[in-house]
């Protein structure tokens, strides 16, 4: 017989047969690892030998990191890379009509499903037709001098 389980001393598997393996296939014990990973919540794996401080384990629980000034939570799982804060918001580009969008996308970013302009261009636009209005522009793009 050969006693296993370093990570929990109290928890010992005799293994006697090939059999015996199939109880303790990552080495250790039956038990869950709970070891304290990087991100701080516990490693759910059940009890392992290999990987002992676990550089190669993903932490299989949810996010919780804050992406954004509204406190957002990211969506992710715990090992994923964040990225943007990717939560839908009602938002107002200069237009004046209203866009869902992801938190991180900016009201000049917008581009209106009403009248197809982003912010920028919207304003450009604006400004183009009052220039015209005013007797300003011969023709867009050229100012009368």
């Amino acid at each position: 017989m050969i006693p296993l389980g370093q990570n929990h001393p109290n928890q010992v598997t005799l293994v006697a047969s090939h059999e015996d393996f199939k109880q303790v296939q990552e080495g250790g014990c039956k038990l869950p690892c709970e070891a304290l990973l990087n991100c701080g919540h516990t490693c759910k794996s059940v009890c392992h030998r290999k990987d002992l401080e676990h550089k190669n384990k993903k932490c299989l629980e949810p996010c919780e990191r804050i992406l954004c000034a509204l406190e957002h939570n990211c969506k992710k799982m715990c090992w994923e890379e964040c990225g943007p804060c990717a939560y839908l918001l009602l938002k107002t580009p200069p237009c004046g009509h209203e866009a869902t969008v992801q938190c991180h996308v900016t009201s000049d970013d917008i581009v209106c499903e009403v009248c197809s302009l982003n912010g920028n261009e919207f304003v450009r636009v604006s400004m183009e037709k009052r220039f015209s209005e005013w007797g300003l522009r011969d023709r867009p793009g050229n100012l009368v001098t």
